[in-house]
């Protein structure tokens, strides 16, 4: 590198000079994605947390860093909270889901006047657990076009099915004289959708 000469400036470190201002010139025109330290350092104070990946400057000269590191412990943490959070509201989730399916099952629909239009219910058979006779009762709503109870065996198999109607309150007489002693279970169908199931305990 050659020295000045008469006051003249050494030609290699201009040219220099000039070749930093061109490489800043050209960073500056390039985009750069990442997160600003700034509001890094505002979102931690607002949280009370005190994060080590920022560099606050310590004087006019200085600027501000990021210390990416640093986010992966929090950044783990917050998606452990969130997969647990995701599972409470899963839960949640399924039990409404539950719940809108039981109660979707005793409603037809809404009328003009916004009221729910029941499907019917079902009551426990009296007396229970039953020796020979016992009363069934059972609602049916205002409009329908079939309904019946039909009853089971533990195992699922059909053995009586009983054509109901009347609106409103009813109650159905059921003998059973000819079935062995044991768990039973009985259900409201009303325009072939289940509305409620019962057991029934009989003795001898």
């Amino acid at each position: 590198m050659r020295a000045t000469v008469n006051g003249n400036s050494n030609p290699d470190v201009s040219k220099m000079e000039q070749l930093e201002k061109e490489a800043i010139s050209d960073k500056e025109k390039k985009l750069y994605t990442g997160f600003i330290a700034q509001e890094v350092e505002a979102t931690a104070k607002k949280l009370n947390y005190d994060f080590n990946g920022i560099y606050v400057p310590k004087n006019d000269k200085d600027v501000y860093g990021l210390s990416y590191e640093s986010f992966i412990v929090p950044m783990v943490k917050a998606m452990q909270e969130m997969s647990m959070q995701n599972d409470s509201l899963q839960i949640k989730l399924e039990e409404l889901t539950a719940k809108f399916e039981k109660l979707e099952a005793l409603v037809i629909g809404t009328g003009n006047n916004n009221t729910l239009t029941w499907k019917g219910s079902l009551g426990q058979n009296t007396p229970n657990p039953v020796k020979g006779n016992t009363t069934i009762s059972y609602r049916l709503p205002e409009s329908f076009t079939n309904a019946n109870i039909v009853l089971y065996d533990m195992l699922g198999k059909k053995l009586k099915q009983i054509n109901v109607s009347g609106q409103g309150n009813n109650s159905l007489q059921v003998n059973t004289n000819a079935l062995a002693p044991g768990t039973y279970s009985y259900s409201l169908f009303v325009n072939g959708v289940v509305v409620d199931t019962k057991k029934m305990l009989l003795v001898k």
